[in-house]
This record gives structure tokens, C-alpha cells and sequence, in this order.
């Protein structure tokens, strides 16, 4: 076997491995792999066993319909590992604070609101005892429930989402990267071009700079200009 076969067969049994991965980590059957990429189900076997490797296209079809970064199948590392190993090992502990933190949520909203336990536990049809469980953190409130007084307390339910652990920042980056589809094609291509990030750099400055200082720059250019 000569140096090409060598990384041939290397970059085809790592190209299954990333395969196999996505679909585990996507929760999808095989079945609904192979029509990911448009081609038959044995086929799509032979991917996964590294036995063979897909096409370029088939491979772009397959990243778009399982929502992976093409990428991603020219990096080292896969989609398993690459979740946060603090965040897996301590699942528990983050749901605790979450629940925590709506718990305190909650209990606030009712004191604002001027409300009773006895009321909003009538508003709930729910005993006092549970919502108060719920206001202390003993129980956890479900979702239904959560939106109900969500409601009630006239607030989003948004609100409740978590903030400053790992899911906020996830929900942060996808709600950042909702945005930036948002924006016009002329808007994202200049952003995405290195050679513009000076320009973006001094108008981060600029929306940090106060007013009055903004103002003051602006007739001092008027003055340069006259």
C-alpha cells in the first residue's frame, strides 16, 4: 500500500467516525441519514464503516440537514466531546441554580405584584404549600405552570431563561447569530471581510462614547471641516 492509499484509507475511516458521531449526536436513525444526503441506505452504511466516503455534495447535504458547520468534518474533534465536559459532568448542579434562580424570580414577581400566596395559588388552582415549594426552590415548577404566572406577573416568559450559565450562552449566541441573518447581504458581507474590522472596532468605540462627548466630536470635525 503506497502513501496515498495510506491517507486515503485513514481520511475514510475518520470521515465515518464524524459521520457516525453526527448522527448519534443528532439523535437520528440511519434511514434518515442516507435521505440527508439522497442516497440509498446501504450505501450511507458503508460512510459510517468507513469503507467508503461520500462525495462533497453528499457530504454538504448531509452538514445542511443536520444543521452541522461544514467544517467541522476537516476538525479533530468531535461533536460529543466538543459539549462542554464541565457542563455534562455537572448537569445537575446547573439545573439546581436554574431552578434557584426562578424560584427567587417568583417569589420577587409576587411581592411586586402585591399579591398573596393564597392568590395566586387560587390563580394556579394549587395548593399554598406547592407554590410556596415553588418560591423556595423545593419543587420544581413545570413549564406550564411557569407560564401561567408568567403571564399572570405580566412579564416574558424569556425572562426565566438562563442567563450567565452555559445554556444562556448558548441561547445568547444563537439569538446573536438570529440577528445577524437579520441584517441585510451587504451589511453581513462587509462584517465577514477582515479587512473591515477596523471600521467595525471604532464604531464598538463610538456606541460606548456618551453624547455629549459624541456631540463634542462632531463640532470639532465641523470646525475642522470650516
Amino acid at each position: 500500500m503506497n502513501k496515498v492509499e495510506i491517507i486515503t484509507k485513514i481520511r475514510t475511516k475518520k470521515l465515518g467516525l464524524f459521520i457516525y458521531d453526527a448522527r448519534k449526536t443528532r439523535c437520528m436513525g440511519i434511514d434518515e441519514c442516507a435521505a440527508a444526503m439522497g442516497i440509498a441506505t446501504d450505501r450511507y452504511q458503508t460512510y459510517e464503516a468507513g469503507e467508503s466516503a461520500p462525495s462533497l455534495p453528499e457530504l454538504e447535504a448531509f452538514a445542511f440537514n443536520l444543521n452541522i458547520p461544514l467544517s467541522h468534518f476537516w476538525g479533530n474533534q468531535s461533536l460529543s466531546q466538543s459539549k462542554s465536559d464541565e457542563y455534562q459532568n455537572n448537569v445537575g448542579l446547573v439545573n439546581q441554580t436554574q431552578d434557584r434562580n426562578i424560584s427567587l424570580q417568583l417569589n420577587q414577581l409576587r411581592i411586586n405584584s402585591n399579591q398573596s400566596l393564597k392568590d395566586v395559588a387560587d390563580h394556579l388552582n394549587i395548593t399554598e404549600e406547592k407554590l410556596s415549594g415553588y418560591e423556595e426552590g423545593n419543587t420544581q415548577i413545570p413549564l406550564p405552570e411557569l407560564e401561567i404566572l408568567a403571564n399572570l406577573y405580566n412579564v416574558k416568559i424569556q425572562g426565566f431563561f438562563d442567563q450567565g450559565g452555559p445554556v444562556g450562552k448558548w441561547l445568547q449566541e444563537e439569538d446573536h447569530y438570529q440577528k445577524f441573518k437579520e441584517l441585510p447581504e451587504n451589511l453581513q458581507s462587509f462584517i465577514l471581510k477582515p479587512v473591515n474590522y477596523p471600521y467595525l472596532e471604532l464604531a464598538k468605540r463610538l456606541s460606548e462614547v456618551s453624547v455629549e462627548k459624541l456631540r463634542a466630536i462632531a463640532e470639532s470635525l465641523l470646525e475642522i471641516t470650516y
